[in-house]
């Protein structure tokens, strides 16, 4: 049998990458069957992912004089 390791970025499968960012705060097992069932951060994310729409992740940067910036 043959595989392959393929490395896939976050913003490839938004859906999981929610959902793991959502797990690392909580202390036990869940399982969500629903949509209802799942926390509010994970929603939009699916939605979106259903729709095939992209997703982006933006990140903080500070400037030098102390603000933050958002980068796109």
């Amino acid at each position: 049998m043959n595989s392959e390791i393929i490395h896939c970025f976050r913003e490839a499968n938004c859906v999981v990458d929610a959902l793991a960012r959502h797990a690392t705060t909580r202390d036990m097992d869940y399982i969500f069957s629903k949509e209802e069932d799942m926390p509010d951060s994970n929603v939009r994310p699916m939605r979106m992912d259903t729709l095939n729409l992209a997703s982006f992740r933006f990140k903080k940067e500070n400037t030098r004089d102390g603000t933050t910036n958002h980068l796109e």
